[in-house]
């Protein structure tokens, strides 16, 4: 059993990025879940959490988050087999055998988010949506560096949608870019940040007439710890 390691201190960083961020959905890293102080704020404000292992899946159990929160990208069978028995709420794929591994299993219909960051990200979602097994509730990016790259995954991740919408007549309803901010952001920063990609959104959904998606941020660690 994974036990929580407590600290004295309260980390500085993950309250500011809230209170900026406020009225847009965020994921936190399962990593971060380690500090009860994080793990109960977490929990109480009902945050999503991303994880990428059977490990990582048991941390997010153990601090108390409800399955239903959780994101899970499955490596493995073993992270597969935990997190159906979880019953978590999403599941993310980013490669064929990660699509091959969930798909090998006998449960309800998995809710998929899927990983368009590499550049067979197209292949793989025309691949996934052709199929009756997932229901394919959106798409995700990775991002590594700074606001600029933001805003161009945000806008290909509205171009794809549109694409998949006319050809395979679907519509996805969330965009999640993960890795978002960094150490040292100021709250004012992350503000304007988050509402240039908001527009960023809206502006692809009016210039490819889409419904706009929720935009969802998945924080990188050092944006809600404040270490670069």
């Amino acid at each position: 059993m994974t036990r929580l390691r407590r600290t004295s201190t309260t980390p500085p960083r993950y309250a500011v990025c809230r209170r900026a961020l406020r009225g847009t959905p965020l994921q936190v890293p399962a990593e971060l879940l380690t500090t009860a102080a994080v793990a109960d704020w977490v929990r109480r404000r009902g945050l999503g959490v991303d994880v990428s292992s059977a490990e990582e899946l048991e941390l997010a159990l153990t601090a108390g988050l409800h399955p239903e929160r959780v994101a899970a990208q499955c490596p493995d069978a073993a992270a597969v087999h935990a997190a159906i028995g979880a019953g978590v709420g999403r599941f993310v794929v980013g490669s064929y055998a990660e699509v091959l591994l969930l798909a090998a299993r006998r449960s309800p219909t998995p809710r998929v988010l899927i990983d368009v960051t590499d550049e067979s990200g197209d292949r793989l979602a025309a691949s996934v949506t052709s199929t009756l097994r997932f229901d394919v509730v959106g798409l995700r990016y990775r991002i590594e560096s700074d606001d600029a790259e933001a805003a161009d995954a945000v806008r290909g991740m509205i171009e794809k949608m549109a694409r998949l919408r006319r050809e395979r007549g679907i519509i996805l309803t969330r965009a999640c870019l993960t890795g978002y901010g960094r150490g040292g952001a100021e709250s004012a920063e992350l503000r304007q940040g988050v509402h240039r990609l908001q527009l960023t959104v809206e502006e692809a959904c009016a210039r490819l007439r889409y419904p706009r998606p929720a935009l969802v941020l998945s924080l990188h660690a050092a944006a809600l710890v404040g270490s670069d």
